[in-house]
Formats: C-alpha cells, structure tokens, sequence
C-alpha cells in the first residue's frame, strides 16, 4: 500500500473482505486502508467507525501472532513479525517545520498463546491561525490469548486525553475569531473485551463486550443561543433574537455495549447475523453567563446553571447475506433493525434531561460482478443510522455493502452543522475496476450520500408582555438536510521495477439546507434572522503523483494537487478558490528495511487558500513546511 495508491488499496481490500469474510487478513488490509484515508488533523471523521470497526474484527479473528494488535505494527511488511517468540519495539516520529510534532511508540511481543502490544503516541499541533493549537496524548493496551485449538480472547484498555482549541476548518480564517473556545477531553478508560470461536473453517462466533467512557470540558466566552418569545408554550416563535454568552460546559458519557455475531461461510452463501445493545448515561453541567449589555432589562447575569443527565439505549438486529450463484456474480442483501434513545438536547444549551426515541429498519443491497478476470462493476445502497456519540465506532457489524462505506460517525461537516446525534445515512455507489497485463489500474466511481438530523437547540423564551420579564429555558427545532453527489476516475501505472504513476480527479457536489421550522416570518424579519439557509459547494481535485522505489531502499515521491472550488448560497466572500499545491519526499530504508527516514518540503509554493467546508477535505499546509520522520521497526 503505497502512498498515492490508497484508492487502489481499498478496492482490493473490499474484494478480498466480500471474497472471504472470514478471513482476518482481509479485514486487516481494509482496516489498513481505512487509516490512510482518515483525516490526520482529526475533524473529519468519515472514515473513524469503518476503520474502527475492521479492526476489531480483524483483532478477533485473528490467531495469535498475526501482528494485528497495533496498526503502527501491523502496516509495516517486515519478516521479523513472522518469527514465532519475540519481543519488538516500534517507533515513528514525524516533525514539520510549523512546529507540529507527534511521537508514535509501540511495544509488542508474542511468546506462546500469548500476544500483546502496548501503544504510547503524543501529538502537538500548532494549527495556522490563533487558537488552533492541540495536544493529544494516548496509551494504548491490547493483548491476544488463545484458550483452546478453537477459542480465542482479545482485551484492550485505552487511555487518552485531548486539549485545545477551535481546531475546526473555515473558508476565511479570521472567521475562527467568532469562536475561540478552549477544550480538554478525556477518555479514562475506554475497555473492550471479546471472544472468538471457530466451529470449523468459514463457520465463527464473536462477542464483543465494552465499556465507553468520555469526559469533554469546554470553555467559550462567545457561545451562541437564542432569546424568543412565543404566543404560546409550544407555540411558534413570534420574535427570535440571537446572542452570545459566557459558557462553561461538561459533559460524561458512560456507555455499555454487548455484541454477539455467528458468521456462516460456504462456497455459494455467506451469512452474518448479530445483535447488540447498549445502554448509559449522559451526565452534564451547564452555566452560560449574559454579558450583552443590551439584554441586561431582559435577561438577568446568570442565564442558566444546570446539571441534567439523561439515558442513552440501543438495540440492533443485524442480518447480512452474500449469494454467489456463478463464479462472477455475488448478490449481497442485508436488513437491520435498530431502536434508538438518545438525549433529547445534551449539547446546545440551554438543555434538558428529555430523550427521543426512534424506530429504524434499514434495508440493504449490493452486486459485484467481474465479468472478466480483471474487471469488477460493484454497485450498492444502505440506509444507516448514527449514535448519539462515538459509541457507534466499537461494533462488529459489516461497515460496508459491495465494498461502500455505510459506517459513518458523521456526513455533516462539524463545522456548518455542529456535533450531531442519531442521524440517518443513505448511500449508493456504483465503481467500475479494470487492470490490464500491463499493470495499469482504473477506475471509476460515482456516489451519492445522505444525512438527515432533526434535534432541538436550547432557547431562553420571554414570559409575558411588559417588564419585568420573567423566562423559561425552552427548545428550538432545527433540521438538517445534507447532500452529496460525487464522481472519481483513477489511473494508476506500475512502470518497471521501480516506478509507480498516479492520477485521481475527484468532483463532488455538496448541499445543506439547514431549516428553523418553529420561527414565523414576521418574527424573524424583526431582527433579520435567516430561518432557511440553502448552501451548495461544488470542489474539483486533480491529484498528480509520482513515487520511485528502489531495492536498495532509497523512494521519492513527488506530488501535485489542483483544486478548484465553486460556492453558492454563501455570502459573495465565499465565492470559492482556485490552486494548485506542490509537495516532494525522499528517504530511505535500511537495517533490511526496519528503519526508514524522510525528508521533504510539503506545499512547496507556499500556496495559501480557502476552501468552504461544506465539501470533504483534509486541511494541508497553509505555508511552505519542512517535512521530517524517522521511523524503526526491531
């Protein structure tokens, strides 16, 4: 899996997952594939619960001494993992010239039916504007015991904690100054326990046990909410005025979660049926503060000091089937069946101990065909649902359908629609692979996602028609409504023995219609508030790049990426962008290939830009930036 190459790493992981579902490699390598296309700075989080969740089941399927435990370990291609009893260490430090450092250490080790691997990483970003500083440190412990020829154990304990600031991208970065709150997040600890139990080859059980635990605290002087007034309690809003107040905010999630899972491998049928549930709470304090001095006859100093918890539920009845009738044809149907409780408002304040409940049944369905030895046409469509938090990323159930990604933690950029809980998701994709004897790669594939959130925004509602006004906290529906079309051709070339040529362009096409239903015309129009904000953003990349190899251990890589963005709906600022970035990387292995070092200079240009987040998209450097890693693997 080279860089420059993850779109093809992930077409050949799904091929082998839907070719051999019981087979832990194959969920290893997707699993693998999934990491490289997660966002490095973390807000995007596509791509969190498929690899997530891969790795888990690759964890448990996995013998002991596969070299799964730790994705530092198990994405490096070294004999010395094959040895039967060993003790290693890994180590992977990366450096930029910004200032960002992040330190990556991993002890493992088998000896006998027993293998472990003890994971430190620490990161320091720095960020390109004031206050996009964070710093995030995490201990990882995960261990593999094999009980009997048939019966397997896996258990991990994990450690982190996270502190910062508005790490959030915008499209002008003097906007972040709307929202310079501080964090600090905590997860002590998060335990996961699982068993595996083989009948026979292709015939598995898995149960997956786990404890989730998180702690955020969060400080901001500007937080936005809501002052209204309405005819009556659950009545329309007849006035809305937006304002801003001192916050500070913590929250604590606990959450419990069983999963059982039998998958059923056959020549012709492929079954993988499972059940999970899951319950906690939800603890948090609230105090927002009024320091508007044009509200000081409305609202008193104190606006709200609360402490609410509310329950979280969920239940969910999977069932997966995979058909292959021909050698070249596999049928893929799925249903789930998921009952959901999560907290009615636990993140926009004012807020209550209220919780919501909803029914789901979500279909799926898929085709790949390989009408040739070399050539795939996969299609698929799933509808999905999301947690109320990250407690959707530790499960076992399929994350994809003919090799498209249904697991999402979110759809909705963070940064336009805030953190989210129980959204729904649809997809459908459709791809067609080819490769020639001439080790040349294509491919082409069109998706359509979907997200759709109702929830309630916290509110301070006037009581009564002349001073002095009393109020009540109170909700304020808000629905979300995000789509987006996308459409990529790749093109690979393997040339020679060394040489490796890429090309990807991507065009996607992004909506949000964020709607205030509850708001009247005339109440709005008193303060100007826009109840319907209808925002598209369509972004096109073309990705150039060239990697050399060669045995003696010395690489390059040389990159180019064009984008070209076109924004509508947006104030005439935001009327997008248009630039290329250039970026170039050379190093070399030695110790056969145990260690490695780079060196390089990332946006080579220095190419500055900016991009509305409404479309995906990971933030690169915003200046010229010096690249160095070291990393060794004994």
């Amino acid at each position: 899996r080279d860089a420059g190459m993850e779109d093809v790493s992930v077409r050949e992981a799904v091929k082998a997952v839907n070719s051999d579902y019981a087979n832990y490699s194959s969920h290893l390598f997707l699993a693998n594939s999934y990491f490289d296309l997660r966002d490095p700075n973390g807000i995007n989080l596509r791509y969190e619960t498929p690899f997530q969740t891969e790795y888990l089941v690759a964890n448990l399927l996995a013998p002991v001494g596969a070299g799964t435990l730790s994705p530092q370990v198990s994405q490096q291609e070294y004999s010395k993992l094959f040895e039967s009893d060993h003790a290693g260490v890994s180590s992977d430090t990366k450096y930029l010239s910004h200032g960002d450092w992040d330190q990556n250490a991993v002890e493992y080790g088998n000896f006998g039916n027993t293998a472990f691997a003890f994971e430190q990483d620490y990161s320091s970003t720095h960020g390109y504007r004031p206050n996009s500083d964070q710093e995030d440190t995490l201990y990882d412990f995960k261990l593999k015991q094999q009980v009997t020829s048939q019966d397997s154990v896996f258990a991990e304990v994990e450690l982190r904690k996270t502190t910062g600031g508005n790490r959030v991208p915008y499209f002008n970065q003097a906007d972040a100054a709307t929202a310079p709150f501080r964090f600090e997040e905590s997860q002590r600890p998060i335990v996961v326990a699982g068993l595996h139990h083989e009948w026979q080859p292709g015939v598995d059980t898995l149960l997956l046990v786990s404890r989730l635990d998180d702690s955020l605290a969060v400080t901001n002087p500007l937080s936005p909410t809501y002052l209204v007034t309405k005819d009556s309690d659950r009545g329309p809003v007849t006035q809305i005025l937006p304002f801003q107040a001192l916050q500070n905010y913590r929250s604590a999630l606990e959450i419990y979660s069983v999963e059982a899972q039998h998958i059923w491998q056959t020549h012709q049928f492929t079954t993988i049926a499972g059940a999970r549930w899951q319950t906690g709470n939800f603890n948090t304090r609230n105090y927002q503060e009024n320091f508007d001095q044009n509200l000081v006859d409305l609202v008193p100093t104190v606006l709200a000091q609360q402490n609410v918890s509310a329950h979280f539920d969920r239940e969910n009845i999977y069932a997966y089937e995979q058909w292959q009738p021909l050698e070249a044809v596999r049928f893929i149907g799925g249903l789930s069946y998921d009952r959901l409780v999560i907290p009615e408002n636990f993140r926009y304040a004012p807020l209550n101990n209220d919780t919501v409940t909803t029914y789901h049944l979500l279909p799926k369905a898929g085709i790949i065909w390989t009408p040739l030895t070399d050539t795939t046409l996969r299609a698929g469509y799933s509808q999905s649902v999301g947690g109320a938090s990250f407690d959707q990323s530790f499960q076992l159930e399929p994350s994809q359908v003919a090799g498209f990604n249904q697991a999402f933690r979110s759809l909705i950029p963070e940064s336009l629609g805030g953190a989210n809980a129980g959204a729904t998701f649809t997809t459908y994709g459709i791809s067609l692979e080819q490769k020639f004897p001439t080790r040349t790669y294509l491919a082409v594939e069109g998706n359509l996602l979907q997200s759709k959130v109702a929830r309630q925004d916290g509110e301070f509602e006037l009581i009564g028609a002349n001073p002095p006004f009393k109020y009540q906290t109170g909700n304020l529906r808000e629905r979300l409504d995000f789509t987006e079309w996308s459409l990529a051709a790749a093109a690979h070339q393997l040339v020679g023995r060394d040489w490796s040529l890429g090309a990807i362009y991507r065009l996607s096409r992004a909506e949000l219609i964020d709607d205030f239903p509850d708001i009247t015309a005339a109440g709005a129009a008193a303060t100007g508030f826009i109840t319907r904000h209808d925002t598209t953003a369509r972004l096109h990349t073309l990705d150039l790049n060239v990697i050399y190899q060669n045995p003696l251990g010395f690489f390059a890589r040389a990159g180019s990426v064009w984008t070209h963005q076109e924004n509508h709906g947006d104030s005439l600022t935001q009327a997008g962008d248009d630039f290329w970035q250039a970026n170039v990387l050379t190093g070399w292995r030695f110790f056969h290939r145990r260690a490695e070092i780079t060196v390089g200079v990332l946006n080579v240009t220095a190419q500055n830009y900016r991009l509305s987040p409404l479309n995906l998209y990971s933030e690169t450097p915003r200046d010229r930036t010096f690249y160095t890693q070291f990393k060794f693997l004994f």
